[in-house]
């Protein structure tokens, strides 16, 4: 990259080092958008200055360090291809994972259920919103689905190098984010097993895989660690052992039941509870049970968590909508089979009935009323039969057809969609392109976050040599008696921090810039008018902050 970033001790070499441990179990920083802007950062910054790096991020920094470096080797190393290029990078992994989800429904049951799945997947407000996102949990999703279509299913699978597929890709994918194991150690474990003849050789394939990733997989954290260390034992001792991951928020086990799978799969939920029974690919169900049961047992929760295991559910989804679609197909063939089986003794029947009665308002005789009458009569019988028969096919929902399934999950999806994708915090997106514009004319300017740490991305969305500070929030890994980290201290005493770090400070620096949200405002007035910063932008963050630090606005003072 041709920027060289301005920083100072507490700056940028921070980003992703874990120094200090919390023991709160309270959660003012969003740790979805820590990553989705850390990974980024990361990335670029690795680039700018490779020595002062160390991302707990691991091997998710090298696929877009990579696209980075190839950005700047075509000279095409502008804002607008540095934020979006990741972003389509990310998208067309997952729309090859989407082909490969048609491919897997269709191979555990037919076309006709790849279709619906893929339909399903397609109508998914999360998937819609993740997609795109640069988020580990995105790849991982992307790989466990391909990885799954390759895995043999059946035992009579023989060993060839389309079945072996899968190891490798599950083996990329515990190498970019660990949790994949999750999915991937009980389907591995059965396929070891699988066959006894063929036991011995699994395990010395497993055995020499596991080793060859194991070793790219070191390699590539030597590179961005400048030591040796093994991401997937650090990811383990951090979040498990240590359990370092509650600094970012606990919840109940049951979370992810009560709360968090209703919340993302919003209308599917209905056709997945359905179609569990329909179903018939319990090895599916089953490792969607098995997966969310893990992840229910850790106290740290998040939507993105279960991203993973939201295909399996598409499937569900899917073969539920294909069972009412034969279903419907079946009662259409059956009600011309019943209305071929009405016998002349029938008709006869009904048209000496019709012909016994008269129409005294009209004049009209039976004789001329006779041939409507039955024929009503018929359709009338032909539709109750019908209809009893679809009830007895549809059990809960007699109603539910394909069509209206399609309807409930456009009513259910389509507005989240819209409103999570270009609506809900797109304020931390939109003032760093507002700093970035303001860059192009201001070549001294300085810019201060006062706002919970990782609120925006950094550096990587304003490609600018900018000298930039945000609160930091570090875990404290030392055990450090009564520490409180630097994003803490600030919001516990705003004015005390303010003159301590900034008016004070012995490297005191007079920003020019000013970003927080817009309820901390009053709070620093003080601040703001001894500095004589003035209100210059002001950019739309949620209807729903989530967070007492956060408000609906982000607003940038300047000088």
């Amino acid at each position: 990259m041709q920027v060289k970033a301005k920083t100072s001790d507490y700056e940028s070499e921070k980003v992703g080092r874990a120094r200090r441990k919390y023991k709160r179990r309270e959660c003012h920083h969003d740790p979805w958008a820590k990553e989705f802007a850390q990974i980024l950062m990361g990335a670029y910054y690795w680039l700018v200055e490779p020595t002062s790096i160390k991302s707990e991020l691991g091997n998710g920094l090298a696929v877009f360090t990579v696209l980075y470096k190839a950005v700047e080797l075509l000279r095409i190393d502008s804002y607008a291809a540095l934020v979006t290029l990741p972003r389509v990078l990310q998208g067309l992994l997952y729309a090859v994972s989407d082909l490969y989800l048609y491919k897997l429904s269709s191979k555990l049951s037919s076309p006709l259920v790849g279709q619906w799945t893929l339909l399903c997947s397609c109508l998914s407000w999360f998937t819609f919103y993740c997609a795109t996102r640069t988020l580990t949990n995105t790849a991982e999703t992307s790989l466990v689905v391909i990885g799954l279509y390759y895995y043999p299913w059946t035992k009579s699978a023989k060993l060839s190098f389309e079945n072996w597929k899968f190891l490798w890709i599950a083996a990329i994918s515990v190498i970019i984010r660990p949790t994949a194991a999750i999915i991937w150690i009980p389907l591995c474990v059965g396929h070891v097993f699988s066959a006894r003849r063929r036991m011995w050789n699994n395990f010395i394939l497993y055995t020499f895989t596991t080793f060859l990733f194991g070793m790219i997989s070191l390699r590539i954290d030597k590179a961005f660690y400048g030591e040796w260390t093994l991401v997937p034992l650090n990811f383990f001792t951090f979040n498990i052992s240590k359990k370092m991951s509650h600094i970012y928020g606990t919840h109940p086990w049951h979370w992810y039941f009560t709360q968090g799978l209703p919340f993302v799969l919003s209308t599917h939920s209905i056709l997945l509870l359905l179609g569990w029974k329909k179903c018939k690919n319990r090895s599916l169900q089953l490792l969607l049970v098995y997966s969310v049961l893990i992840y229910s047992a850790l106290a740290h929760k998040e939507f993105r968590f279960v991203l993973p295991v939201l295909p399996l559910c598409m499937h569900v989804c899917g073969y539920y909508i294909t069972v009412l679609h034969q279903d419907r197909v079946t009662s259409d063939s059956q009600g011309k089979e019943v209305s071929q089986s009405i016998s002349d003794e029938d008709l006869k029947e009904d048209e000496k009935v019709g012909a016994d009665r008269k129409d005294a308002d009209s004049g009209l005789t039976a004789s001329d009323t006779a041939d409507s009458f039955s024929e009503t009569e018929i359709i009338e019988g032909v539709r109750s039969r019908l209809s009893s028969k679809q009830r007895q096919s549809r059990h809960l929902f007699p109603y539910l057809t394909p069509q209206r399934a399609l309807i409930l999950l456009l009513l259910g999806n389509i507005p989240m969609m819209l409103y999570f994708s270009l609506l809900h915090q797109r304020g931390a997106v939109d003032v760093m392109k507002f700093l970035n514009t303001e860059s192009r004319t201001n070549r001294n300017m300085s810019v201060l976050f006062l706002m919970p740490c990782h609120s925006t991305p950094y550096y990587s969305h304003i490609h600018s040599g900018v000298a930039m500070r945000f609160l930091t929030c570090e875990p404290n890994l030392n055990n450090t008696e009564g520490y409180t980290d630097e994003a803490e201290a600030f919001y516990n005493e705003p004015i005390k921090w303010l003159k301590n770090e900034v008016v004070r400070a012995p490297s005191r620096r007079v920003y020019s810039h000013v970003v927080m949200f817009d309820s901390l405002e009053q709070v620093v007035d003080r601040f703001l008018n001894k500095g004589k910063y003035r209100s210059c932008s002001k950019h739309f963050y949620s209807h729903f902050p989530g967070d007492k630090r956060k408000s609906k606005h982000i607003k940038v003072f300047c000088r």
